[in-house]
């Protein structure tokens, strides 16, 4: 993470208007994949926006506080530690769907084939 925008968002300031507090969300929101529990811990500044007015509470600020300390510390992004054994797998699971390579008497069935659900994995299915 580059120190300059990490330090630019631990010194975001407190919004004052609803306007604000979207600019904020839409930065933070970026990054949601990133951050556990981030609709919860967003959820009163999202309330924020509502239609009923802007009214700036404690429990928005420690949501602010909280979801500033959730972006800008570490590690959002972490590279693997390969060190750690690790497994991976190529066979696909039993209920996964897969192309079928048919061939029909309708012209459109044979060049675009057919999803079928796969029984056996990486087994050749013919359909009708």
């Amino acid at each position: 993470m580059d120190p300059a925008k990490v330090q630019a968002v631990r010194n975001w300031p407190q919004p004052r208007l609803a306007h604000a507090v979207r600019g904020f969300l839409g930065l933070a929101g970026y990054y949601r994949k990133f951050v556990r529990d981030y609709s919860t811990i967003a959820a009163p500044l999202t309330a924020l926006l509502r239609k009923e007015g802007f009214s700036w509470s404690e429990e928005a600020a420690a949501a602010f506080d909280a979801l500033k300390l959730a972006v800008t510390t570490g590690p959002v992004l972490r590279l693997p530690d390969f060190a750690q054994p690790s497994s991976s797998s190529a066979t696909p699971p039993p209920t996964a769907l897969a192309p079928s390579s048919c061939r029909t008497s309708t012209p459109w069935r044979s060049s675009v084939g057919r999803l079928r659900r796969a029984t056996v994995p990486w087994r050749c299915t013919r359909g009708n």
